[in-house]
């Protein structure tokens, strides 16, 4: 009985692993899917880019700015030497401009840390730009002018949050 029972488990182990080693692809069956996938992602990429580019003309800068961040992640993930690098050169400068747009935005209205948010995403994908260094610069110079004036960021936190609660009990007429 012992034996029947040993032998039972082994066909079942044996059984379960050549399952398993019959399911794994093959390295030219991986290459054949990434290749894939990274074509879908020149197309997206390329559908994309033509939204952001809308929005932009539209002057819908939070738009232009979300859809050319998906771009720019899009490039990131495809890699460089599959031919995107106009798409990718039109991402980063489409992602840069839109930035620093909504940066000078900010400072103009007085929201520094707004425009620092803004500026240190463009140099994050743009270092050398020289116009989001000087922008960073000056900006960091009225921040720090004007630090006393402003608010502290869990305050400002604290009146986001407090916002948000406000608008979501009011009363609908």
């Amino acid at each position: 009985m012992t034996k029947a029972a040993s032998v039972s488990i082994g066909l079942v182990f044996l059984f379960a692993t050549a399952t398993v080693s019959w399911s794994q692809s093959s390295p030219a069956e991986d290459a054949v899917r990434e290749a894939v996938r990274r074509q879908a992602a020149v197309q997206t990429l390329r559908q994309t880019l033509v939204e952001a580019r809308d929005a932009e003309l539209r002057r819908d800068l939070q738009t232009a700015a979300k859809r050319y961040e998906e771009c720019y992640k899009l490039t990131q993930s495809i890699g460089s030497g599959y031919g995107i690098e106009m798409e990718q050169a039109q991402a980063i400068g489409g992602l840069t401009s839109v930035r620093m747009e909504l940066a000078h935005a900010a400072y103009r209205r007085g929201d520094w840390r707004e425009a620092d948010l803004q500026v240190s995403r463009a140099l994050l994908v743009d270092p050398k730009n020289p116009a989001a260094i000087a922008f960073k610069q000056a900006n960091d110079k009225a921040l720090a002018e004007n630090k006393s004036y402003l608010p502290s960021p869990a305050v400002v936190e604290q009146d986001r949050k407090s916002t948000r609660l406000n608008s979501s009990h009011r009363i609908r007429s």
